[in-house]
C-alpha cells in the first residue's frame, strides 16, 4: 500500500466517522503472541503432511524427484550483486528478522523477484549420456598389438600299468614279451629290455598296431622260473615237438615235448571221440618252466643265412646243415601243462622276420617265430590292394592272416614290428590292424 506524500498531511479520524484522509505513518500492526505462532506453525506442518501423503504416490519413481526439484533451482539466473560482489549473499535481497525475534539474528536470503527474474520449471529431464572424453593413445589397449601367447603345454601322457614276468627279448633288443598278471601275452617296445625271467612293474603306452611302448620307470620285483600265459596257436611242428604261441607283435616258440600228444593227429582218425591236434587259431593256456634262458637268447637264427641267400628252403642254402635242420632248437620255454580254451580265432597272428617278398606273385615269406630260433617259415598271399612300397626283407613284421579252404594263408592285416616308432606309424598299418 503506497503512502500519500502530498503537501497536506493526513489527519487521524475523529469520532466515529470515516477518515477523511490517509493513514499516518508508521502503521502499527499487532504481532501475534508466541503461542499463536506455534499453533500456526503446527497447522501449516499438518497441512503439508496431508498434501504429501496425498500427492506423493502419484509422483511415481522416487528416483526421478531429484532432477524435478534440482532442475528449476539450477536455472535461476543470478543477477550481479548489489555491491558488485559475486556471492549469493550479495545477489539476493535480504529479509529483516521478524518482529519479536533477536535483532542480531542472521539475515535470511530470499528468492529473486519473479517480475525481473525467470524461473524455468522442467517436469522431467531425460538422462543425457555424458560425452566421452578423448582417449589417451597411450592407454588405448585396442590399438596395442596383442602379446603373442605361448602354446599351451601338451597334456602329459598317462601310461597303463603293466606287471608280469618277462618271457623273452627280441633278437634286435628293441622289445620284450611279457606274461601280464592276467596271463595275457603282451609285446612291449623298450630301448633297454629287461632280462627274461624277471618279474617287473612298469608303465606302457598303447601303440597304433596294438602293441605297447614302455614309458616311465621300471621296477624289478623278483625272478621267476615259472609263468602262466594265454595265447593263440599260430604254428605247430609235431616232428620237433614245437608249438608257437602268438599275439600281436610276438610269436614265441615253446618246447612241447611234455604235451607231444596234443600236437600229433589221433591214431584212429575215424574215432569221433578222438581229439584233433592243435592247429593255428586255437586258444590255449600253458604253464611254462623258464629254463636255460641265456642259451635261448644267445642262439642265432639258422634262417639268417637263408634270408641272405634269398631262398626259403634250407636244403637250397649252402650254409645250412641238413643234419641240423630236423633237430629241435634250444628253447628256454618248456610247456609243463596245457589247457585248451573254448575259443577258436578266425584270424591268426604271426610275427616274424620277413625272409622274402615276391611282388610278381604277391607273396610274403615270414619266419614262424619272432625270436628267429626255428628254421621254419610261413608263406602268405597278399590281396590285390597291398602296397609293397617300404616293405623290406630282414625286418620284423606283424601279419594277421586267415586260413582259406585250401589250407593257405591269406593276408588281412599288416604292420611294422621292428621298432616302437614304426609300430605307432599309421602309414605302415594295413588292413585289419590298427585302431
Amino acid at each position: 500500500m503506497a503512502a500519500d506524500t502530498g503537501s497536506s498531511p493526513a489527519t487521524p479520524p475523529t469520532g466515529g466517522g470515516a477518515p477523511t484522509g490517509g493513514w499516518r505513518l508508521p502503521v502499527r500492526i499487532r504481532v501475534p503472541e508466541r503461542d499463536e505462532l506455534l499453533a500456526m506453525a503446527l497447522a501449516t506442518l499438518a497441512v503439508g503432511l496431508v498434501l504429501g501423503l496425498a500427492v506423493g504416490p502419484g509422483l511415481g519413481n522416487a528416483g526421478r524427484i531429484l532432477p524435478i526439484i534440482s532442475a528449476p533451482l539450477a536455472q535461476v539466473p543470478i543477477s550481479p550483486g548489489i555491491n558488485g560482489g559475486d556471492s549469493q549473499q550479495d545477489t539476493l535481497p535480504v529479509l529483516s528478522a521478524p518482529a519479536g525475534s533477536d535483532a542480531g539474528a542472521t539475515p535470511i536470503p530470499a528468492f529473486p523477484d519473479t517480475d525481473t527474474d525467470t524461473v524455468a520449471i522442467v517436469a522431467d529431464t531425460p538422462d543425457v549420456p555424458a560425452e566421452p572424453t578423448p582417449e589417451d593413445p597411450s592407454t588405448n589397449t585396442s590399438q596395442v598389438p596383442p602379446v603373442p601367447q605361448e602354446p599351451a603345454p601338451e597334456p602329459e601322457l598317462e601310461g597303463l600299468p603293466l606287471t608280469g614276468t618277462v618271457l623273452a627279448s627280441s633278437v634286435n633288443g628293441k622289445s620284450f614279451s611279457l606274461a601280464d598278471r592276467s596271463g595275457n601275452l603282451q609285446t612291449v617296445f623298450s630301448d633297454f629290455p629287461p632280462e627274461p625271467g624277471e618279474r617287473i612293474s612298469t608303465t606302457a603306452l598303447p601303440l597304433v598296431n596294438g602293441t605297447f611302448s614302455e614309458y616311465g620307470g621300471r621296477l624289478t620285483l623278483a625272478n621267476r622260473d615259472r609263468a602262466t600265459v594265454r595265447g593263440m596257436v599260430s604254428f605247430t611242428d609235431p616232428e620237433l615237438n614245437v608249438l608257437v604261441l602268438s599275439n600281436r607283435g610276438t610269436s614265441l616258440p615253446l618246447d612241447g615235448s611234455a604235451v607231444s600228444e596234443e600236437l600229433l593227429p589221433p591214431l584212429d582218425p575215424s574215432d569221433p571221440d578222438a581229439e584233433l591236434p592243435l592247429e593255428g587259431g586255437d586258444w590255449v593256456e600253458v604253464r611254462l618252466a623258464l629254463v636255460d634262458l641265456e642259451a635261448q637268447q644267445s642262439s642265432a637264427s639258422r634262417w639268417a643265412n637263408i634270408a641272405a641267400s634269398g631262398t626259403g628252403d634250407p636244403a637250397e642254402d649252402p650254409g645250412a646243415d641238413p643234419e641240423q635242420s630236423a633237430e629241435a632248437p634250444e628253447l628256454g620255454l618248456q610247456i609243463e601243462s596245457l589247457e585248451r580254451l573254448d575259443e577258436t580265432a578266425t584270424r591268426i597272428e604271426i610275427t616274424g622276420k620277413l625272409l622274402e617278398l615276391n611282388r610278381r606273385q604277391g607273396t610274403l615269406l615270414i619266419s614262424a617265430d619272432s625270436l628267429g630260433l626255428l628254421d621254419r617259415a610261413i608263406e602268405i598271399s597278399t590281396p590285390s590292394g597291398f602296397d609293397f612300397a617300404g616293405v623290406k626283407a630282414g625286418r620284423v613284421y606283424c601279419a594277421t592272416v586267415r586260413r582259406t579252404a585250401a589250407g593257405d594263408f591269406r593276408l588281412t592285416g599288416f604292420s611294422s614290428g621292428y621298432s616302437g616308432r614304426a609300430a605307432d606309424d599309421r602309414s605302415e598299418v594295413f588292413g585289419e590292424q590298427g585302431y
